[in-house]
Parts: structure tokens; C-alpha cells; sequence
């Protein structure tokens, strides 16, 4: 596991400390209103243009991506439990800020942690996960 460098406030990350691709799958659209298993986690990935683009399954209108993801030690240690249902995270939000992705740990108290992570990490991610036919 890398260790995250800190600037302040800001934590500059690695995303795969987070998320491994063969355990991260995008769901539709409507699929995002549906729980996950029960050791997964929500994630919303909102991108810009020129990065939604680059994906190799780019169509029209492609700029918000819902997925899942089985937990990392990592998501679990900030969920302070082994399942989402038990502890605090209940969402991971990524924010597509041209230079670095925002990744927001959504929780149900406190301050949601920000995580910055490289571009090329996230693409890897999204180009390596399971995919629904048709994404």
C-alpha cells in the first residue's frame, strides 16, 4: 500500500489503494438505484468531456459513470466496519478536475475526506473494471 502525501488539508492518493478493476463494475444508468452486494460500496464518477472521450466505450452524453466496488482494506478502514450497511461510508464521489480527479469519501457524519488521484489511474480503472454489455 502507498502512503498518501499530505498538503494541508489535501491528500494526494493512489487509486488503487482504493479500487482494484476486478473488483469495481459500472452499472447503468438506472442501475445506481439499486443496492449493491453486500460488500460494495456507491461510486459516482462525474467527467468532463475530453476525458469521457478518451474511454475506449465513449458514447454521446457520457459524463457521469455509477459503478460498485468491493471494499479495499482501505475503504474499510475509513468505513470504520468490513460492510457498508455497518459503517460510516456510504458513497465515493469522483470529480473529473481536468489536472486530477477530487475523490470525495462520502459519510453518513463528519467531514468527507477529499483524495486527489491522477487522471491515468482513474481511466485505468474505468478501462480494466467490469462493464455492463452496452458501456
Amino acid at each position: 500500500m502507498t502512503q498518501d502525501i499530505k498538503n494541508d488539508d489535501v491528500v494526494f492518493g493512489s487509486l488503487k489503494d482504493y479500487f482494484d478493476p476486478e473488483k469495481f463494475r459500472i452499472v447503468r444508468d438506472d442501475g445506481i438505484f439499486i443496492d449493491g452486494g453486500i460488500s460494495e460500496i456507491k461510486v459516482v464518477i462525474n467527467l468532463t468531456d475530453s476525458f469521457a472521450k478518451s474511454l475506449s466505450y465513449y458514447k454521446d452524453a457520457l459524463s457521469v459513470v455509477f459503478g460498485y466496488a468491493i471494499m479495499s482494506e482501505k475503504l474499510r478502514e475509513v468505513n470504520q466496519a468490513r460492510y457498508p450497511k455497518d459503517g460510516i461510508l456510504k458513497k465515493v464521489t469522483m470529480n473529473d478536475w481536468g489536472d486530477k480527479f477530487a475523490m470525495i469519501l462520502e459519510l453518513d457524519r463528519g467531514e468527507n475526506p477529499v483524495v486527489y488521484i491522477k487522471p491515468a489511474e482513474v481511466k485505468t480503472l474505468l478501462e480494466e473494471c467490469r462493464r455492463v454489455l452496452g458501456n
